[in-house]
């Protein structure tokens, strides 16, 4: 053990930000707890993570609907709740309505090829406590799609260990998504990474530190699960 550490560390530490595109997507399955995103630890390197930083995270749902052919250029209404979903108002600023691409909690987008490709669509109008979105679409779109921050299922945040046909896996955090939105990740601590998440995971620089090392230094990967 050298400088307090269970390894020999062969180089300075260096911080390491964990950002949503340096997460690989996982397959999740919906109404499970199932995993969402990882992040593959470097081979000879062993990740720590910092207690008492910032922890934050965001994630967005998405509903889907068709509206039919021929149908004239306008709002169209996204009834959320129907669907069985809850927005949330997180407390991030957030510009009037209506916007394009520009509020943190929700972005809607529209498909005139039956969702092949979409186009940024914009905002009119969200009703928070009735669930709805009004979408200004146009006269060929046969489809609508709403992304949220959503208040429904679970987070976990795990470090996985693989040993051979087998994983360990420990959980560092875990809790309710409303609870994760309607906190103030920006000038409050809503949770720690290491003892107490944050996926579009947005985290402090010093999230977690890297050392490149010796054994014994296992591999692992940080991986993010959410039952919504």
């Amino acid at each position: 053990m050298t400088g307090g550490y269970p390894f020999q560390a062969l180089g300075q530490a260096l911080r390491t930000t964990l950002t949503a595109d340096r997460l690989t997507p996982a397959q999740q399955v919906l109404g499970i707890l199932s995993g969402v995103a990882y992040f593959d630890g470097p081979l000879g390197h062993l990740l720590l993570f910092k207690g008492g930083d910032l922890f934050r995270f965001y994630l967005h749902g998405r509903h889907a609907m068709g509206v039919a052919g021929g149908t004239p250029a306008g709002p169209v209404v996204v009834d959320l709740a129907a669907a069985g979903h809850t927005i949330i108002r997180s407390p991030r600023p957030a510009p009037a309505f209506p916007t394009t691409g520009g509020h943190p909690d929700v972005l809607a987008y529209t498909s005139a090829d039956g969702g092949t490709t979409w186009l940024a669509a914009p905002v009119n109008a969200v009703n928070f406590d009735a669930g709805t979105v009004t979408v200004e679409r146009p006269g060929n779109a046969t489809r609508v799609a709403v992304y949220f921050t959503t208040g429904d299922g679970e987070f976990e945040l795990r470090v996985v260990r693989p040993l051979g046909s087998d994983v360990a896996s420990a959980k560092l955090f875990g809790g309710a998504l409303r609870s994760i939105h309607e906190t103030n990740q920006v000038n409050a601590p809503p949770s720690r990474p290491s003892g107490a998440p944050a996926a579009s995971t947005r985290c402090r620089p010093s999230f977690a530190w890297s050392w490149p090392c010796a054994a014994p230094c296992p591999s692992s990967s940080t991986a993010t699960r959410s039952s919504s």
